[in-house]
């Protein structure tokens, strides 16, 4: 969990102030799951309806692959640990997403996490957020650091080809 809050401090302790550009969803509550293949982070309203899907998982080629969807739009990262470079596809504002992500961290961080018995589940949750989040900003050290994070703290989860460093 340390490792998680060092990627959220690195990702939104950079980030200047700004006016929210749209109104952000209320989040009432969360769910994480983790399958052998990927994880996804399900954020719903106080009425139980989705406002927000974040899933992510290893490509056949080793690269990690972030979706966040919303109501309003959708955001897409892939992001390559080896050449610290990401390809970002998106109909939505970097700080909408950005927002948002912001968001559904201080919720899952708070208390509207639905516990999950499976080890590493809340930390695996966090540093898929932050790598969202950093990419969506275009901060390419903090998706770097974020993404290693969520490869640390998803393996063996998820992912198969990508390893954590061994200074981690």
């Amino acid at each position: 969990m340390t490792i998680a809050t060092i990627a959220l401090t690195a990702l939104f302790g950079a980030q200047p102030p700004y006016t929210p550009v749209v109104p952000v969803p209320q989040i009432d509550s969360m769910d994480v799951h983790v399958s052998e293949s990927a994880a996804s982070i399900v954020a719903y309203d106080a009425s139980g309806e989705v406002v927000a899907t974040i899933e992510a998982w290893e490509s056949d080629d080793g690269q990690l692959v972030y979706f966040a969807d919303f109501a309003d739009g959708f955001a897409e990262y892939t992001l390559d640990l080896e050449g610290h470079s990401f390809v970002v596809s998106t109909d939505l504002e970097a700080r909408v997403v950005d927002q948002r992500i912001g968001v559904m961290a201080d919720s899952l961080l708070i208390g509207g996490f639905t516990p999950n018995p499976q080890k590493g589940v809340l930390s695996c949750g966090v540093s898929i957020l932050a790598a969202v989040g950093s990419t969506a900003i275009g901060n390419a050290p903090g998706a770097t650091l974020a993404g290693i994070a969520t490869v640390c703290n998803c393996t063996p989860l998820i992912f198969k080809k990508a390893k954590c460093p061994d200074l981690w």
